[in-house]
């Protein structure tokens, strides 16, 4: 096992009212809000956290931060459904290498009325550009492989989750850099 690390910030989002981004390399966390809030302050948003681990390449799963999404009554117009887009820079320190890859979280945003009024987000898919690394010649796939929600026992990793109206909840992302084969093959 070797030491990683994972740091973000948010690039991409469609031309949502109220959206603010914020980054703070301090606290190694990226955040974006949206939407015109109906009670109080609070916009719906997602906050991304890296952190340090230990993880390695061709091996099991590893963390690479906390996901948190905040589901907040907002007035958003006609979006519904759309798509954000994490940057996300994984750092394998026993081999001096940086891999960039971008995200694509596609959220559902229910309109808050009838039964359902949980938001949900859907597990990030890589880029298809950023999908592969090669390192010492040989090739491996980056893939996400859930959100690990859930508290004590009942922790279950899953591709997406549903947030209540209200509320906030927080999930770990996992990936895996899985090996399929030498450089050229």
């Amino acid at each position: 096992m070797g030491l990683l690390t994972t740091k973000a910030y948010w690039t991409d989002a469609p031309d949502l009212p109220g959206l603010k981004i914020r980054r703070d390399d301090n606290r190694n966390r990226s955040e974006i809000r949206w939407g015109n809030p109906v009670d109080g302050d609070n916009q719906s948003g997602y906050d991304f956290e890296g952190h340090g681990t230990s993880g390695e390449l061709g091996g099991d799963d590893f963390p690479l931060g906390t996901f948190t999404h905040h589901n907040y009554p907002i007035i958003l117009g006609s979006f519904e459904k759309f798509s954000l887009t994490l940057q996300l820079q994984v750092y394998f320190q026993d081999h001096d290498l940086l891999h960039e890859c971008r995200l694509v979280f596609n959220h559902d945003e229910t309109p808050n009325v009838g039964d359902h009024w949980n938001d949900q987000v859907t597990l990030p898919d890589v880029h298809p550009d950023d999908a592969t690394v090669h390192v010492n010649g040989v090739e491996y796939t980056v893939t996400i492989t859930g959100f690990l929600v859930g508290s004590g026992a009942h922790k279950t990793k899953q591709p997406s989750f549903d947030t209540p109206e209200g509320e906030e909840l927080s999930a770990k992302i996992f990936a895996r850099f899985k090996q399929t084969g030498p450089r050229g093959s």
